[in-house]
């Protein structure tokens, strides 16, 4: 209730106890009437930053403390709890030192990232491997704007200012999450800027180009070789690759379901394995108990790591082939272009965007809201025509021997 010098001179005590009422006009302040008919002023407060729950503090008996005097004092009292002073005892409540960076990260991925992101093992790895090294054992309090400026400058030097902007999305995450909890006040990478100037990707590899790649793919070796030719011939993402098991194919059936736990966009995927992708496939080694097709080493469990290395050195492996040919030198390439040329590729042999899109598991264009909702058509067999189709393509251009291949562009002609 409201609380006015009327009501408060006419409030009666209780029979026996105490009663409690409280200002509507200044929420946790009120006004406490024992049995005896004793009167006095109360707030309940919590201090910023100290111990969890909320303390009880009596400002005096009225009518000794006047109403106006009792409201004017409990606003102090907040005033000082906001700052973190704890007004029964007149200072800051000792509070325990921020935990380290390496601490702090082990819980973002542990309780945020793994429940709300698939792609939570790549977070993993960039946090123990780009930042870990330089603030491990620091605690995270006292990390600052030049220090997230510091590692981002190396990263750009050491990759590409493209790369740090990723690393600035993902520290910066963090920070914000530490925000919430209370572990910050401030976050070190607030109005940090991106390094790289972000630019649509519109690479698409040209038919020579697919060949240089699929061609010094043999020389990577297990599994990265077998991971970028599968990236070539299904046009799925990387992680969804990378991640396969062998729980999920149907070799005899020829298709791959790609549940929606692994998927990126939450939707399970069936995606139909052409001849050439099912040879890819039946060609590698299996270990006995590993359910991963693409294991970081014989039965470990973990998937397979290290693409960037992997991609360097099926890149210097390019360079020199094309040099030994005579062809002029490949220019920039990322894993992800492999599936926009295929995707392309799909296009200009006479596939429908919208068969593409269910090829690529992406809701949009056709298959976004009422269509996408209302059509559960599968188009399974529109898919291992178009994938089908793609990887003849690809087959051709490849193989020694098959002659001159029509380009794709004159490939509907």
């Amino acid at each position: 209730m409201k609380l006015t010098d009327l009501a408060v001179a006419r409030a009666k005590p209780p029979a026996s106890g105490r009663i409690e009422i409280w200002d509507s006009m200044l929420p946790s302040f009120g006004l406490r009437i024992s049995e005896q008919g004793t009167k006095s002023w109360m707030v309940m407060y919590r201090v910023r930053g100290g111990a969890p729950g909320k303390r009880r503090l009596t400002l005096g008996r009225y009518p000794v403390i006047s109403l106006a005097k009792a409201r004017e004092r409990a606003r102090r009292i907040f005033e000082l709890a906001f700052d973190g002073i704890d007004p029964a005892e007149g200072r800051p409540p000792a509070r325990e030192p921020a935990p380290s960076f390496e601490k702090v990260a082990e819980q973002f991925i542990s309780r945020y990232a793994k429940p709300k992101n698939r792609g939570w093992h790549r977070q993993q790895v960039d946090l123990a491997r780009e930042f870990t090294p330089y603030w491990g054992t620091r605690r995270i309090d006292t990390i600052t704007r030049r220090d997230v400026l510091d590692v981002l400058d190396q990263i750009s030097d050491r990759v590409s200012p493209l790369r740090a902007n990723r690393q600035l999305a993902l520290i910066r995450k963090l920070f914000n999450w530490c925000l919430e909890r209370g572990v910050l006040e401030i976050s070190p990478a607030a109005n940090v800027k991106p390094p790289g100037r972000e630019v649509s990707r519109d690479r698409v590899l040209s038919d020579d180009e697919i060949r240089s790649v699929w061609v010094c793919c043999d020389a990577v070796g297990h599994p990265f070789g077998a991971i970028f030719k599968l990236l070539v011939v299904t046009s799925q993402r990387r992680e969804e690759v990378g991640r396969m098991l062998w729980a999920d194919l149907d070799l005899g059936k020829g298709s791959w379901t790609i549940p929606r736990e692994r998927s990126k966009n939450g939707v399970a995927n069936e995606v139909p394995l052409s001849p050439l992708a099912l040879a890819i496939i039946k060609e590698l080694p299996r270990f006995e108990g590993e359910d991963l097709v693409f294991s970081a080493s014989n039965g470990s469990g973990r998937p397979a790591s290290g693409y960037s290395k992997a991609k360097l050195r099926l890149d210097r492996m390019i360079a020199a082939r094309r040099a030994s040919e005579g062809s002029p030198e490949m220019p920039e390439w990322w894993l992800h272009d492999l599936r926009r040329t295929a995707a392309s590729g799909m296009a200009q042999l006479g596939v429908p965007p919208h068969v593409i899109e269910r090829v690529l598991n992406h809701i949009s264009g056709s298959q976004a809201g009422v269509a996408g909702i209302y059509n559960r058509y599968g188009y399974l067999p529109e898919k291992r025509q178009a994938l089908d189709a793609w990887s003849r393509y690809v087959e051709n251009l490849v193989t020694p021997g098959q002659g001159n291949v029509v380009p794709l562009a004159s490939a509907q002609r």
